[in-house]
């Protein structure tokens, strides 16, 4: 099963729940990529991530943003967003495609939370948002993996 996370630049938010889920989902049977919806260049993940998930032991130093394509729809088993915005953008391409798209907390059964950009924010805020990004992630995973 191939999942993909979208936010807008891919930077901080979609990148975070990658590592994240990579580091809480089995070995097996699992694989993770991210996207952005508007990434204009292709850049590293912001400061910021890359040093709050150092704190839980995670990598983003490596990491470079990518521009959603129809080739990752089309590759995806399942894509989660981080906004309904995301999930709005996308949703007439997926449904083409017969991708099942979901807000990340909507698959984690919040289906009233968004995860807020974090960009532009103090490391605190960062922290805040991975947090909340791993909380929904670690649902996701017990929903997927039943």
């Amino acid at each position: 099963m191939h999942i993909l996370f979208v936010c807008t630049g891919n930077t901080c938010r979609s990148p975070m729940a990658e590592v994240v889920a990579k580091a809480v989902f089995p070995k097996e049977g699992y694989t993770f990529s991210s996207a952005g919806l508007g990434v204009m260049e292709p850049s590293g993940a912001s400061e910021n991530a890359c040093l709050a998930v150092e704190e839980v032991g995670l990598d983003l130093r490596n990491h470079q943003s990518h521009q959603i394509t129809l080739e990752d729809v089309q590759g995806a088993d399942l894509i989660l967003t981080m906004t309904n915005g995301h999930k709005q953008a996308l949703s007439a391409v997926c449904q083409q495609c017969q991708t099942p798209l979901f807000t990340l907390s909507e698959f984690a059964g919040k289906p009233e939370e968004e995860v807020t950009d974090p960009y532009g924010c103090s490391l605190e805020g960062y922290r805040r948002c991975l947090e909340q990004i791993t909380s929904l992630v670690r649902a996701c995973a017990q929903v997927i993996t039943k």
